[in-house]
């Protein structure tokens, strides 16, 4: 079975976020960190340590995905009730005026050591000018790359068997391989 987007049960106006394939994939994206996370911590830490340098399996770190109708980072990562990530996602959709520039302001006004943010996106970094230095661009096929070691990592069948269907998607919407040319 195959992850859905379903909109049936959201109101007329959020349509369009759930629709987005930015807002799908970074909630499934979210599904499968958390999920790692609670059940095979090592193999859910290799992925967040690529997207992050961080390296503290020891740590219970908990992924939220934004309400549809805040206008906040798309994935943060928390430690302890610590901020330490926000992920923004985005494989078809641009980013705002100043977007990521805003997130990193926030994000540096708390007390944490480590502290990042990603733009995930799609074949390019498409209107670089809003994207501030010290910005960690990671790259759709880079994720899957990471997915496809993470299953072959993870010891339970389930755990490998979502792996899979999210790389499915990544390779239905041509996300998986790096764009030549």
């Amino acid at each position: 079975m195959e992850l859905q987007k379903s909109s049936s049960s959201v109101p007329p106006e959020y349509e369009d976020l759930l629709t987005s394939d930015d807002n799908y994939l970074a909630y499934a994206l979210a599904f499968i960190l958390d999920w790692l996370l609670q059940r095979e911590p090592s193999v859910g830490f290799q992925i967040l340590h690529q997207l992050y340098a961080y390296n503290n399996t020891g740590e219970d770190i908990r992924i939220s995905t934004r309400a549809l109708s805040q206008r906040i980072p798309d994935i943060r990562v928390f430690s302890q009730g610590k901020l330490l990530m926000y992920i923004e996602v985005t494989s078809d959709s641009e980013l705002g005026c100043h977007q990521l520039a805003r997130y990193k302001e926030t994000l540096n006004s708390y007390c944490e050591d480590i502290k990042s943010v990603v733009l995930l996106t799609g074949f390019s970094f498409r209107n670089d000018e809003n994207v501030p230095l010290g910005i960690k661009r990671v790259r759709w096929f880079e994720i899957y790359k990471l997915l496809a070691h993470a299953s072959t990592e993870a010891q339970d069948p389930l755990d490998k068997y979502l792996v899979q269907q999210l790389m499915s998607i990544l390779r239905d919407k041509n996300l998986a391989i790096e764009k030549v040319g």
